[in-house]
């Protein structure tokens, strides 16, 4: 129990692994497995399926900055419709591990994206996008007023549920204004905050923002996310590519390369090479001297989203420019973001239930659920992130 770890976090609801089936892994590295089983609640005679990660309580056996404690701690703290639930936590003494358990959600922003989203999608998959990316920003509108910055969002850690409630999973590397002694591994605002500052090893490739790329410790953990889900928006559009691997096609993302050298040059390549005129401050930046990059003019970030809709309630195009902005201070908010006419333009449909029931909650007769259940038509038994 994360009440075993800190005293003063608040009591968690009671969950008996007793009746549990075997576990079936879904994922694991050499630092933290997740795996879903079976699972009676509170002693309810309905078996659930839920998901379980786990990962060590020992510092060396745990890959800095992935702190499981933290994780569990700020989920415990935190409760809204697009943000994972924690049922609870178990602790495992003989091999000092700690395991969080959540609801198992079948889908993935990563699968719809490998499946959907061409300039000729049918207007119901349209719809669909548009609420999944509107939840998203509302869901991290809720972290960032709560004090949570999650720092490492991408599609395979946004997941669906079959309803069409979009979860935000994942909080293994999260920030929190509310920090701990008792996490694996303390984190402070800034550099001279009594310790040696905000990781910068964060976020996964793709989503990273260029001021961690130059491995600056004083960064804004709220514009590192507003970036991350700029990607995200802008992979709803970008073209496809066919993996050998997986034998299916898959979505490219904007920015990628296998080195962060490489990513650096995927984002200059797009939006020019910053000057300390577009963005102030970044040739202070610890790693920013190390390469003489070549100059290069911004590109129409138009020109890399082939498959953007052609009508324009659909068209995000200025939700994602405002996001991918070198200045992090300049980086919309997610209130900034859900302003604009995109989300205004004929409403937003949205799960049964969301919110205060003011919504949309039907198109042409068909809730948000059946749109997404019509979409998917594989097996999403390996969906959840990690």
């Amino acid at each position: 129990m994360l009440s075993e770890l800190q005293d003063d976090e608040p009591e968690l609801q009671y969950f008996s692994d007793s009746d549990t089936s075997d576990f079936e892994t879904i994922s694991s590295t050499p630092f933290s497995t997740i795996s879903r089983t079976l699972a009676t609640i509170d002693a309810s005679p309905i078996p659930q399926v839920v998901a379980v990660k786990m990962s060590s309580l020992t510092r060396r056996w745990a890959k800095e900055p992935h702190d499981i404690v933290r994780e569990g701690r700020v989920l415990a703290s935190l409760a809204h419709p697009n943000v994972i639930e924690l049922i609870d936590t178990s602790k495992e003494a003989r091999d000092n591990t700690l395991s969080l358990w959540m609801p198992y959600v079948p889908y993935s922003l990563d699968r719809f994206l490998d499946l959907h989203l061409t300039p000729d999608s049918p207007t119901h998959i349209l719809i669909l996008a548009k609420s999944i990316q509107y939840q998203i920003f509302n869901g991290v509108s809720y972290l960032h007023a709560n004090g949570v910055a999650h720092r490492d969002i991408k599609p395979s850690n946004i997941l669906i549920t079959s309803e069409g409630v979009v979860k935000l999973i994942d909080f293994g590397v999260c920030w929190a204004e509310q920090s701990s002694s008792g996490d694996l591994f303390p984190e402070m605002r800034k550099r001279g905050d009594e310790g040696k500052g905000l990781y910068f090893e964060v976020c996964t490739g793709p989503y990273r923002p260029p001021e961690l790329l130059f491995g600056t410790r004083d960064y804004d953990p709220y514009a590192v996310d507003m970036w991350s889900i700029g990607c995200v928006l802008a992979e709803f559009y970008t073209p496809f590519q066919f993996n050998n691997e997986t034998r299916r096609k898959e979505r490219q993302a904007l920015f990628n390369a296998p080195s962060e050298l490489g990513l650096i040059w995927s984002i200059f390549s797009q939006l020019g090479t910053p000057t300390n005129d577009v963005w102030p401050g970044w040739e202070d930046l610890p790693d920013a001297g190390r390469v003489q990059w070549t100059v290069v003019p911004p590109k129409p970030l138009a020109d890399a989203l082939p498959h953007l809709p052609t009508e324009p309630q659909f068209h995000p195009l200025e939700v994602i420019e405002n996001l991918l902005v070198y200045p992090p201070k300049k980086r919309h908010r997610p209130t900034d973001s859900l302003s604009l006419e995109y989300f205004k333009s004929e409403g937003v449909v949205l799960p049964i239930g969301y919110g205060d029931g003011t919504g949309v909650n039907v198109y042409e007769g068909y809730t948000l659920g059946d749109i997404l259940l019509e979409s998917f038509d594989v097996d999403n038994s390996n969906n959840y992130g990690h």
